[in-house]
């Protein structure tokens, strides 16, 4: 009898979707109405710029068909019929289309604030969403991403044989990202470090260099900890792996590095531990090697302007003796 009951129900949401199929196609909004210019608002509503499918299109008639508009002027009609609807089936979890597939509503995450750039699996395209809002968040029960299910999802990131590390691109976004959600939500700083050691990266020198990825320099970003101050040190000089990828640090921009909300993952590369570093890199160990000469100098001359800039005198002779030692 409740197998007949749901056959029935949504036979009659596919009829009701072939009586108004007009109608409702021509108000499906665009995905030109969810794409930006603005870096600021792309971060929060990152750009899906893949038209509707098929299956997509067919998808959010029938879903519509469960939340037809009003054809009155109280707006809270349609809300009441998903409601109807939703009662009929109260121990089932209708489906819902993701990007990933087919799921329950109750295994469903809607786009929220930009997370669905970091949530792969299960969640439910703005576009579609934003087309059947009654559906997905009335009759399905979808709940909003967290930043819980970003973790989740970072931390399946992690793993090499989930074949799941990010792309420099991907971690250059969260970095931004990171800066606007935290000016939203400051409860967002209890995930802070967690996520951070969470995320495993491909930097974009390494990709395509190796058939196995055993071969490639697979980063961890907890391990970053340093970025590189403008006019502080040439871009050619070798640098510890403690310090951001050059080519992120570009694209990313000191401005956002120096942001107070990346205070707990980044800071300045201080001279001394470029210092210790460069001190035994092999530019600087192995004399034999004529095509260093250039590095030597670059780096000697690093040294002696930061020697210069120390003052008093007795911070110059501590640097010194740092230098010598």
């Amino acid at each position: 009898e409740k197998k007949n009951k749901n056959k029935s129900l949504f036979g009659f949401a596919k009829y009701m979707a072939q009586g108004v199929k007009k109608k409702i196609v021509d108000v499906i909004k665009t995905v030109e109405d969810y794409t930006s210019n603005d870096e600021e608002h792309e971060l929060l509503n990152p750009s899906d710029p893949r038209p509707l499918s098929t299956e997509e299109r067919d998808a959010i008639l029938l879903m519509r068909a469960f939340c037809p508009k009003p054809s009155t002027p109280d707006s809270l009609v349609g809300t009441i019929l998903a409601q109807g609807f939703s009662s009929a089936l109260p121990n089932v979890s209708p489906p819902v289309l993701t990007r990933s597939g087919i799921v329950r509503g109750a295994d469903a995450r809607l786009p929220f604030q930009g997370m669905e750039a970091f949530v792969k699996k299960g969640v439910v395209r703005r576009i579609v969403f934003q087309n059947a809002v009654e559906y997905h968040e009335v009759i399905a029960g979808c709940q909003t991403l967290t930043m819980e299910d970003v973790v989740s999802a970072l931390s399946s990131s992690s793993s090499r044989e989930g074949n799941n590390v990010l792309e420099e691109e991907d971690v250059v976004r969260l970095i931004k990202w990171w800066t606007k959600i935290t000016s939203i939500d400051t409860t967002a700083f209890n995930y802070a470090q967690v996520i951070k050691d969470n995320v495993m990266f491909l930097p974009a020198k390494d990709r395509g260099n190796a058939d196995d990825d055993d071969a490639m320099e697979i980063k961890k970003l907890g391990e970053i900890q340093f970025y590189v101050e403008k006019n502080t040190f040439p871009s050619d000089l070798p640098m510890p792996d403690s310090v951001i990828p050059y080519s992120m640090q570009q694209q990313i921009g000191l401005r956002i590095l120096e942001h107070s909300s990346l205070r707990e993952w980044f800071s300045s590369l201080p001279m001394d531990v470029w210092a210790v570093f460069i001190s035994q890199h092999s530019c600087m160990i192995d004399a034999q090697a004529l095509s260093n000469n250039k590095v030597r100098l670059s780096v000697l001359s690093v040294l002696s302007r930061e020697y210069d800039c120390k003052y008093p005198e007795s911070a110059q002779r501590e640097f010194g003796s740092f230098i010598k030692s």
